[in-house]
């Protein structure tokens, strides 16, 4: 049977298709890897670092103790030697084990009922926490200890697409990522606050008339916060068979960045389509807003200059997230400019590896402050046309069609669908219409038709192939972190998504193919929601992560007072008093 990949023919030009670390005890023995306020492991942790539960036989009564060595009468200030501890009224062994530890901070579940027999401890620095726990566990007046466990919601999508069922899992990809168990630290689909720019051949997001073409939103897209729409009438103007183009002087901006390629809507469904309403399938971040940018025509082609452009409008009007499923083989200086502005504007740059079969990783994903993503299929292998090199970061499920051969269509998974990326697009002739996964035909095949010449990809069925549909992944993957933590830097979401990355998934793992493995979005948002909150480091007046003279200058004004700003903490021994003993603190800690 000889096989065309009709969809691919379409992106032509510049378009590409689509402290130590905490150690488990016994059987859960993993180390975790620590990178700032992060922890990182193939897997989500099973609690929260530094932080144990505590039930005592009786109410406790922790009090932040002070060793006063002598006091000089005429300043009137106890000079503390040795640092504080924390101590629980008439349990000196607790107490004891306390300071040995070195205890951050102590505190009461609940004032009063059955709760206010159990403390929080949170530890100053990092330790086995099951070990930990066994030796307050040893204690008389303990009843229980252990770590502060993580507990998930259960939340899986209804969408029929997305399905536990082998034999209907079109939608292969989000169980690839782990969006399953990803859901269940973001199971609304992430903040509204939180934009995604998606700069491709337009999104259907609208109803709109232009004289000349009707647009309709898609279905899926109905409910997703749209934000700064941004059309760029392209520079570039082809005829209907994309081979002869004209160059107007400069693009024409709008505010209908409508979709007359489809390629940008399948895009922009893998992050917004909808999940949990009973239809089609499901995306990943369906509650984030979408930012559509047009800068591709109809045929998937758009100048340097006109993206460029593009990314420099989307972070004007307040882009989080930049998803570029597009690319070429030459450097530009022009695209570099806009990436680095989008990179110091605190803008997170996804972008698609390239489709040419192994080529080095294409421009715009080869600048290092892209996220560079290429392809994987559905046994986890690399996809046959996905490009590699040193700049790429990581891989993300981007479908493969045809086998490798290129002799017959890809099913590896038995549900009569070649392997494709599945997602709601709008039909190549007809933009009010909308594509859905059809039923078998006579021989139990979906979505295959042919004609005289060859079989072929039925253009309503929204399967598609390509690094294009392995950068959204890692796009939807950034806006559910920072839904979770809107503070997270481009430089921490890369450093996150590369260090929670599973290669072990992929067989026959080669970094140079691969980068630092398979998306794992789970293990992800687990490192962003189970780090710990900095703790007020003691010193630290002004909390901004070090204890310099700044902390000086502004303890200084609050010497001896009993209120100061909600920001600042001079107050380090909690006895409601700015004093000597709390500058000793700065200077004990001072360059840390």
């Amino acid at each position: 049977m000889k096989c065309f990949r009709k969809i691919g023919c379409l992106f032509l030009f510049f378009v590409f298709l689509f402290s130590p670390a905490v150690v488990f005890a016994d059987n859960q023995e993993k180390r975790i890897k620590s990178f700032g306020r992060f922890s990182f492991d193939g897997e989500p942790p099973l609690y929260a670092p530094g932080k144990l539960l505590v039930k005592f036989k009786s109410i406790p009564q922790p009090r932040y103790e002070k060793e006063i060595v002598f006091t000089v009468p005429l300043i009137k200030e106890k000079i503390i030697f040795r640092p504080a501890g924390w101590a629980i009224e008439g349990m000196k062994q607790v107490t004891f084990l306390n300071k040995e530890l070195e205890v951050e901070s102590i505190s009461r579940l609940a004032e009063t009922g059955p709760l206010a027999q159990i403390v929080r401890i949170r530890l100053r620095k990092d330790f086995d926490l099951l070990k930990v726990a066994a030796e307050y566990q040893k204690k008389e007046e303990v009843l229980a200890a252990e770590p502060d466990f993580l507990y998930r919601s259960f939340w899986l999508p209804d969408d029929p697409y997305f399905s536990a069922s082998p034999a209907d899992w079109f939608q292969w990809n989000l169980e690839r990522v782990k969006m399953p168990e990803a859901w269940e630290y973001q199971p609304r689909g992430g903040a509204a606050s939180v934009r995604v720019a998606v700069i491709d051949t337009g999104v259907a997001f609208e109803d709109y008339f232009n004289g000349t073409q009707q647009f309709v939103r898609a279905p899926e897209l109905a409910q997703v916060p749209i934000h700064s729409p941004i059309s760029l009438n392209s520079t570039i103007s082809c005829d209907e068979s994309c081979l002869f183009c004209d160059w107007r002087d400069s693009p024409i901006i709008g505010v209908h960045p409508n979709d007359d390629g489809v390629h940008g809507t399948h895009v922009a469904g893998t992050i917004f389509q909808l999940a949990g309403n009973n239809s089609h399938g499901a995306g990943m971040a369906f509650n984030v807003s979408l930012m559509p940018v047009k800068v591709l025509n109809y045929c998937g082609a758009g100048l340097i200059s006109d993206i460029a452009l593009g990314i420099d409008l989307a972070v004007a009007q307040g882009a989080d997230v930049i998803n570029l499923s597009l690319g070429g083989p030459s450097y530009s200086a022009v695209l570099e400019t806009a990436v680095k502005g989008a990179h110091q504007a605190g803008v997170t740059v996804v972008a698609a590896a390239g489709n040419s079969f192994g080529l080095p990783v294409s421009y715009p994903a080869a600048y290092p402050e892209t996220i560079a993503v290429g392809a994987t299929r559905w046994d986890n292998r690399r996809s046959d046309f996905s490009d590699f090199g040193p700049e790429l970061d990581l891989v993300a499920p981007g479908g493969q069609l045809v086998n490798d051969e290129a002799t017959a269509f890809l099913d590896q998974n038995h549900d009569f669908l070649p392997d494709g990326i599945v997602q709601q697009t709008t039909e190549f002739t007809d933009f009010t219409r909308f594509t859905a996964v059809k039923e078998p035909d006579l021989l139990g095949l979906r979505c295959i038709a042919e004609d005289e010449l060859y079989y072929f990809i039925d253009d309503s069925c929204g399967v598609f192939e390509g690094t294009s549909m392995a950068a959204p992944h890692v796009a939807a993957a950034a806006a559910l972190m920072l839904s979770l933590d809107p503070s997270l830097t481009p430089d921490q979401i890369k450093e996150v998504l590369v260090q929670t990355a599973d290669p072990a998934v992929i067989p026959d793992y080669n970094e140079a193919e691969c980068g630092a493995g398979l998306l794992n979005v789970a293990s992800a948002l687990a490192a962003v929601a189970l780090s710990p909150t900095p703790a007020d480091s003691a010193g630290d007046v002004n909390r901004d992560g070090k204890v310099n003279l700044g902390d000086f200058g502004a303890w200084w004004p609050y010497y001896r007072a009993f209120a100061w700003p909600a920001n600042l903490k001079p107050d380090f021994d909690n006895d409601g008093l700015a004093a000597l003993n709390d500058s000793g603190f700065i200077f004990l800690n001072f360059g840390h």
